[in-house]
């Protein structure tokens, strides 16, 4: 009897239990359907708070652009200066387009953008048509008092002839990249149109800039190369060609 009596206190209180389980669940469903409007609020809410933080983020980055610029530029670094501004002037001219507080950033992103251009034209004429010029004129300078023998050697014939090649590997380079352009001609490059691009050692877009390079014009190729790039990213290939 004893046993008995405790498993009834024990199931009267494990419905006791249950009854007020139910009463809770049943509360909460009340309190939940009766703030389901402000919880979406509070959800949308949410949403757009990290979406203008997100924004505010970008903008933040955006003002920083400039003087990074500034710095890539000193070290010429064209690479990723090149590739940052044009970043920030997708960006400006996006999501941000409605900002009115970045109205002067994009005007002085715009002027950097000519700068720039100036510069890498500027930058392509000298390794194209001094700096190899130089070279030559240098080479022969230190053989002007041997014999004619030591003149001639094939050493100084293959220096000479690496230096004059840069023009036609980067005017190559340039018809590689003008290739999406039908409406220019070849010609204006001084180039067969039955070349084939390929002939370019380096492939325009898998270029690497090592910002740890004391001299960035060591390698004069890659140099030319990397303007080449920068060149196509502002798309002003058709003007280099002109």
């Amino acid at each position: 009897v004893q046993l008995f009596g405790k498993l009834s206190l024990r199931v009267t209180a494990s419905r006791e239990k249950i009854h007020a389980v139910k009463e809770n669940l049943h509360a909460c469903k009340m309190l939940l359907r009766c703030k389901r409007d402000e919880l979406k609020k509070l959800w949308l809410e949410g949403i757009e708070h990290k979406h203008v933080l997100h924004l505010l983020e970008k903008i933040d980055e955006l003002r920083e652009v400039p003087s990074q610029l500034t710095g890539y530029l000193a070290k010429k670094h064209y690479l990723h200066a090149t590739q940052q501004l044009v970043s920030a002037l997708s960006l400006g001219e996006g999501s941000l387009e409605g900002v009115e507080a970045l109205r002067e950033v994009r005007v002085e992103l715009q002027t950097k953008k000519q700068q720039l251009h100036t510069k890498l034209m500027q930058e392509l004429s000298h390794h194209l048509y001094v700096q190899s010029t130089q070279e030559v004129v240098a080479l022969r300078r230190q053989g002007s008092g041997r014999d004619n023998t030591l003149l001639n050697s094939p050493f100084q014939r293959a220096t000479e002839l690496r230096s004059s090649a840069r023009t036609p590997k980067a005017r190559r380079a340039l018809l590689d990249v003008l290739s999406p352009f039908p409406n220019t001609p070849s010609s204006r490059l001084g180039l067969n149109p039955a070349m084939n691009p390929t002939c370019v050692e380096e492939t325009l877009g898998n270029l690497q800039e090592d910002l740890d390079a004391t001299d960035p014009e060591a390698n004069s190729e890659h140099f030319i190369a990397i303007l080449i790039e920068c060149l196509a990213l502002l798309n002003k290939v058709p003007d280099a060609v002109e």
